[in-house]
Order: C-alpha cells, then structure tokens, then sequence
C-alpha cells in the first residue's frame, strides 16, 4: 500500500447529532438496527423517479479534488454524506467503469483484510446516486453476516488459493452468495467472474475482512415497506431513514417484507444453476 500506515486516521469522525435516533429489531431472527439520519437525504442524485437517465458523473470530481491516499488501483476520499464514524469511500484510479474492476475490487478487499471493517457497494440500479463505481468503507463490522449460516457449494482455485462458495444453508429465505477462503485478490477474481455472469441487472456487495458477500436485486426501492433506496447500508444490517416519521414507524415485518421485495427468493433451482456456474469455472465439490 503506497505511504499507507493508518487507514483510520485519514477519515474524520462523524459529526456531532450525525445520528438523531437509533433502535434495535429482529428481522428475520437477526440483529438488525433502525437510524435516523436527517443528512442522508441531502446527497445528490438519490435515486427517484424523477432523477435523468442521464447525469453528470460527480465521482469524477470527487477522486480528483478530495484524495486522501492513492494505491495502485484505488483512490480514498472522504463521504461528504457519512452514516458512521470514519466513513469513506474507494474509487478506481483509472477510467470511468460502472461496476468494480477486479484491480480496484482487489485492493479494496486488502485493505479491509489488513485494517478491518467492511466494505459496502451498490450498483446502479441498487442504491447509487454516482454512476463511478465505488464502495464505501468504514470500521464497523456487521452484526448480521457473521449468523447467516452458509453451506459451501464448492471451491475454486485462483491465484494458487481455495475460494469457497455457498449459499445459506436454512432458515433464511432470501438469496446471498458469500465467497470466502484464500487471499483478497482470490476472492475478488471469484466475485468478479460470479458478477460476471449474473442475470439480474442490479447487485449489492459487502465485505468483511475474511468474506465477501453478494445480493442480487429484484427492485431498488421496495414500497410500501420501505419508500427509500435499498442499498448497502441495509443489507448490512441498518436501515437507515433521513425522517423521523419513517424511523419511528419501522416495524421488523415491514423490513422483513422490505428485504423480501427488494432481493431474490431462495429457490432449489437457485443452487443447483450456481453449481453449474461452479463447475464451468473449475470447481470442485467442497
């Protein structure tokens, strides 16, 4: 990592009252939050019906006037619009792609595996108000992946390293592929050929520093049970609301319904079309 001694430091604290009500729900059994963050609906380009086909890209400006630190595929800047203490966000260095590069994505996964933390992405079509790829970066762990239990479909070998696959192995109801096993640069090679051949054209990834994990979408926002982009940031395990009225009135089976809405059901067909992708990308049975 070029010059980069403490990832922490370079990112701000939140401001004070950044948070203005936080509680705790069970959805789906799992130790989610609710948040109030008045700031979150002052970013620019939140998606809407009435947002352009067409926009100006902001990523652009951003990674050119607000670089903390440079790596060799990545670019650290501040979120102007955090939802946590040390929040930041990644940029690829070079051009303009929509989706994460495997360089960039590789790099990012190095810097969570070495610092801790999580990574969050959202796709257009997921949540993302910048059509430049990015993720964002934070030091808080979620709660809610590390109880998700996981059954393996496979193993891959990249990079001269085992990468695993799998899907939930019971009781959660919805569809998430976590990949985890060999180095950052392993897991980012699997991640990108899985994004690679998906059908959907929406995806939201998150990271921790030994998983990665991947949640394909069926509607970016899922009303009436939650009137606001589904991104990251709730698949993580916070909903986060910018209006009090909203927060107040959370309820765990309004998310549930959300969460239900906004990915993709967990079907048998589901595994068994996975392991075919498995299998054509080398794989074997773990």
């Amino acid at each position: 990592m070029r010059g980069l001694h403490n990832l922490w430091s370079l990112l701000e604290e939140a401001p004070d009252g950044l948070v203005a009500g936080r509680r705790s729900v069970q959805v789906f059994g799992l130790p989610f939050e609710v948040l109030w963050i008045p700031s979150r609906g002052n970013r620019q380009g939140i998606p809407s019906e009435d947002r352009p086909i067409f926009v100006k890209s902001r990523g652009l400006q951003i990674r050119k006037v607000e670089a903390l630190w440079e790596g060799e595929a990545t670019i650290l800047t501040p979120n102007r619009f955090p939802f946590t203490n040390s929040h930041g966000l990644l940029w690829p260095r070079e051009g303009h792609p929509r989706e994460w590069p495997l360089s960039f994505l590789g790099e990012s996964l190095g810097l969570v595996s070495r610092y801790g933390g999580t990574l969050l992405g959202n796709s257009v079509g997921a949540s993302a108000s910048i059509p430049l790829c990015h993720l964002h970066l934070f030091p808080d762990e979620s709660k809610v992946w590390p109880l998700l239990p996981f059954e393996s479909l496979g193993a891959l070998k990249r990079r001269g390293e085992r990468v695993f696959v799998g899907l939930p192995s019971s009781g959660f109801p919805l569809f998430v592929v976590k990949i985890w096993g060999g180095s950052p640069l392993a897991r980012a090679t699997v991640c990108r050929e899985l994004l690679d051949r998906r059908m959907t054209a929406a995806v939201n990834l998150g990271a921790d520093p030994e998983a990665l994990f991947l949640f394909p979408r069926s509607e970016e926002t899922p009303n009436p049970f939650y009137c606001h982009a589904l991104g990251g940031m709730e698949l993580f395990g916070r909903f986060v609301f910018p209006v009090e009225d909203g927060f107040s009135d959370a309820r765990a089976e309004d998310l549930e319904a959300a969460l239900s809405k906004a990915l993709l059901p967990m079907r048998e067909t589901e595994e068994s079309a996975l392991r075919s992708v498995l299998r054509e990308l080398g794989g074997t049975d773990s």
